[in-house]
């Protein structure tokens, strides 16, 4: 009987001190961590520039330059 008291009381005694030791941690106001949040600035395009002379003066890829030539690069090697 005298051990279940003894242990009773010890049981006791650590649960008021953990609670103790954790109770300012539930009753402080808590720690708010504030994030910046990204503004992005005003961009304007300006899309007239697709009508400059330098654009429509641009030369168009002509298509047997596309598909290849003395620079092909490495061959296929899954074909056979």
């Amino acid at each position: 009987m005298f051990l279940w008291a003894i242990s009773l009381v010890s049981l006791a005694l650590v649960a008021v001190l953990s609670f103790m030791l954790l109770m300012p941690e539930f009753s402080g106001t808590p720690d708010v961590v504030v994030q910046e949040v990204f503004e992005a600035p005003d961009v304007k395009v300006n899309f007239g520039v697709l009508d400059s002379l330098q654009v429509r003066n641009l030369e168009p890829f002509l298509p047997s330059a596309m598909q290849g030539g003395a620079n092909q690069g490495k061959p296929n090697p899954f074909q056979p």
